[in-house]
């Protein structure tokens, strides 16, 4: 599927916050904030999705892969940037 977003809210390291104006989901607001929690990053995603036309009717059907597809994509960035850390603590970066 493609879309295409505009920035609502920036805050660097912490929250990101968009507004989907084309595609599928136009007008759905997706909100990204990051925290610590105990030492670690807590990522979260927070998606108010309003779907339209065709999509209306299937959004419901589609929303699980969609959430799996995020989760599999985070899984991946915290794998790289475990990667990085990993390897600045071998090398004294």
């Amino acid at each position: 599927m493609k879309f295409s977003e505009r920035v609502l809210e920036y805050e660097t390291s912490r929250k990101s916050r968009l507004d989907a104006i084309s595609g599928p989901a136009k007008e759905s607001i997706i909100t990204f904030s990051m925290r610590t929690v105990e030492g670690k990053t807590r990522f979260t995603s927070t998606n108010d999705l309003k779907f339209g036309g065709f999509y209306k009717l299937v959004g419901p059907l589609i929303i699980p892969k969609m959430r799996k597809d995020v989760v599999n994509s985070l899984g991946n960035v915290k794998r790289v940037l475990d990667l990085k850390r990993l390897h600045k603590h071998i090398f004294n970066e």
